[in-house]
């Protein structure tokens, strides 16, 4: 996917959401060559209750191959 999306002439793709106390989803991503672009500060609610961030995870598909 990442390769068409580099022959379309994409610069860059971004994974719209991981939640911030995903850490095993935050690794395989940044594992993935993705980088965190920014949250989103209190976008889920939890069934506690509490609200947790969302990450945003960015690739850069310049130089990539």
């Amino acid at each position: 996917m990442l390769h068409y999306a580099k022959e379309l002439g994409y610069r860059s793709v971004i994974f719209n959401l991981v939640f911030s106390e995903n850490q095993a989803a935050r690794r395989l991503w940044r594992k993935l060559s993705f980088a965190e672009l920014g949250a989103i500060p209190g976008a889920v609610r939890k069934s506690d209750g509490t609200y947790q961030d969302a990450v945003i995870m960015f690739k850069s598909l310049l130089g990539s191959e």
